[in-house]
């Protein structure tokens, strides 16, 4: 339930910041009208009115705002893990073999690969 909620909450926060349930559908490759159908959902899960819908303008309700404030926060960290997640994966490692003259080698190379070694120890 929880996981299914994820992409609700992308969809508030876009459409909180664009200002339109179509727009943040748009960005969400959602139809307006599915994007309307997601915040309608999200609101009855959560027992809250969200927004204040006018023909003209859609503004976030006093509940809209504090749960903007937890689903940021929420979304900025889960984007966070995945970044560190991810940055663990692209570490270098495997075996290096260069082919050079060994005075090239020994009097220029070496420091090089030793410096690189202690970055990259795998």
């Amino acid at each position: 339930m929880v996981i299914d909620r994820l992409n609700d909450m992308r969809l508030f926060v876009d459409a909180a910041t664009l200002g339109s349930f179509s727009a943040a559908g748009r960005r969400q490759g959602l139809s307006p009208a599915a994007a309307s159908a997601c915040i309608q959902r999200l609101e009855s899960a959560l027992g809250a009115r969200l927004f204040e819908r006018t023909t003209r303008r859609l503004r976030l309700t006093e509940e809209g705002q504090l749960y903007r404030q937890y689903c940021q926060k929420a979304l900025t960290l889960l984007e966070e893990a995945e970044q560190q997640l991810l940055a663990g994966h692209q570490r270098i490692k495997g075996l290096v073999r260069l082919s050079a003259p060994s005075d090239l080698g020994r009097n220029t190379l070496l420091p090089y690969l030793d410096e690189f070694r202690a970055h990259h120890p795998e």
